[in-house]
């Protein structure tokens, strides 16, 4: 058991209730990071495998272009022309614009609510 680390006025225990035997099983579960690659490969990259053997493409446009040259029936997907409509493309966009003067449709509000206002039984009479 190793010794309690402070931070500040707290004291963080740096304990587990693992044996020794989890320990080693965690440390020998991962491999080395050079066997793993190194790094560099891009999570959006798309692997297709055909029967003449697998290709990698780079984009989902590069990809559906080079099936439908295959013959394989996919709609070709066509990225955008210009750097600006590439820039549109990955900025964010607005939900919807603010309401500019709120107050101007209470009145709407308040005369929908006069169906439900109590009437009292000493105008009635």
């Amino acid at each position: 058991m190793s010794p309690p680390k402070r931070r500040g006025k707290s004291i963080i225990p740096a304990e587990n209730d693992f044996g020794e035997k989890s320990h080693e099983d965690e440390a020998n579960a991962n491999p080395p990071a050079a066997s793993r690659g190194n790094g560099d490969e891009s999570m959006a990259r798309l692997r297709v495998h055909y029967e003449e053997g697998e290709t990698t493409y780079n984009s989902a446009e590069e990809a559906t272009a080079d099936m439908a040259s295959r013959g394989l029936s996919v709609k070709v997907i066509e990225g955008p022309d210009t750097l600006w409509e590439r820039v549109q493309q990955a900025a964010w966009q607005p939900a919807r614009p603010k309401r500019r003067n709120p107050a101007a449709n209470a009145t709407g509000f308040k005369q929908k609510l006069q169906a439900f206002r109590r009437i009292s039984l000493k105008e009635n009479d």
